[in-house]
């Protein structure tokens, strides 16, 4: 489908139409019956946000037109993009985003548009007569500079943040286009971490960190140290989630937030209650220099040593024979003072976490013997 418009020169010498044509394939415009094309066929499309101020063209003569026209065509502008460094602003600034190109001289006609993202903010002719008009949406904030085309942005917001986009087309050339990107930051601030809620007990449930407020990029560390990768830990924004969390997961950890102008970090104690382990038993007497091992002297003093690992640390029971038995005290450390023969027999210590409400037992036997008069005695 062809749409022909008639365009004739500001002062004709004499009257000659001109007709326009706009098609999906520019190739069309060489048809030997048209005798004025819309711009030479060499250069690409003029896409203005899909409307575009254009210019009649023929052989020979070369007349501008203030007409602008809806072009249906969907096909991509196939014309050079320019992309700069990114850019770092904070909350309530302005900033005036230059064309990042240079432009052509003064005297060529040139259409702009600014867009953020695929949204159009901005369209117009920049160049002779300055007719770029901003979305009503966005008259408030934003403008365009009517020399430069510059677009300024005042009172910035975080949503302000993305690609900003500028495309120039300047008549009888090739179309131009350059990228922006913009990140627009709040003030880091005070940086705080929530601990779990609950009490952490070992291989149960899940472990959930919350650091507040995200203003920026989110980094943790345990101890002073990174946080390295582990399938079990789960990063995103400023949650920390550690599933069937481990004793070795206890520990500080630190959020730090750090953005372009600032950072801040927050910390929480982390706490996992384990065990108690199966008690392991050794015995010591006063009368051997190393372990006692099962064999012990009549009269010497033994200490029962119970080990179970467990946090907090466990309860020990001693008791003799009667597991029931809770008249022993509970340490960790049973003393025996001048061991007599009757006291040998199997010793047990009952370990118990309130925390985690697991128990544990173990059991030794200790052989109480007299050594004959005038043999000492000496036990491996």
């Amino acid at each position: 489908t062809w749409d022909t418009h008639t365009c004739l020169p500001a002062s004709p010498t004499e009257a000659l139409p001109f007709p326009w044509h706009s098609g999906l394939r520019l190739q069309a415009l060489l048809r030997s019956r048209c005798p004025s094309v819309l711009q030479p066929p060499s250069h690409p499309r003029h896409p203005l946000g899909d409307q575009a101020g254009m210019a009649c063209w023929h052989p020979g003569v070369h007349f501008p037109s203030s007409l602008t026209i809806c072009l249906l065509s969907l096909l991509a502008p196939l014309f050079p993009v320019l992309s700069s460094f990114p850019l770092s602003m904070l909350v309530g600034n302005s900033v005036s985003l230059p064309i990042p190109f240079s432009l052509p001289s003064a005297q060529v006609q040139i259409a702009i548009i600014w867009r953020r993202n695929a949204t159009i903010l901005a369209i117009g002719n920049l160049r002779p007569n300055f007719t770029v008009k901003v979305d009503p949406s966005f008259q408030s904030q934003f403008s365009v500079d009517p020399v430069h085309g510059n677009l300024n942005i005042s009172d910035l917001r975080t949503v302000d943040s993305g690609i900003y986009s500028v495309e120039i087309f300047p008549l009888g050339s090739i179309a131009q286009k350059g990228n922006i990107t913009m990140k627009v930051y709040e003030e880091v601030g005070n940086v705080s971490v929530v601990p779990p809620s609950a009490e952490v007990i070992e291989g149960n449930g899940l472990v959930a960190f919350n650091c507040t407020p995200v203003h920026g990029f989110v980094s943790w560390t345990k101890d002073g140290h990174r946080l390295g990768d582990n399938p079990r830990y789960v990063r995103s924004s400023g949650y920390l989630q550690i599933r069937d969390p481990l004793r070795t997961d206890a520990g500080v950890y630190s959020c730090t937030i750090s953005n372009p102008f600032g950072n801040a970090t927050g910390t929480a104690n982390l706490t996992v209650y384990y065990g108690p382990e199966t008690p392991t038993i050794t015995a010591s007497s006063s009368e051997q220099d190393s372990s006692a091992g099962s064999f012990v002297l009549v009269n010497s003093t033994v200490n029962l040593t119970c080990l179970a690992p467990s946090n907090p640390p466990a309860k020990i029971y001693w008791n003799v024979a009667d597991n029931m038995d809770r008249d022993v005290p509970s340490s960790p450390v049973l003393q025996l003072r001048r061991v007599q023969l009757n006291q040998g027999g199997v010793y047990s210590c009952l370990a118990i976490n309130q925390k985690t409400g697991l128990q544990f037992r173990n059991s030794r036997r200790i052989n109480v013997v007299q050594a004959p008069s005038g043999v000492t005695l000496s036990f491996q």
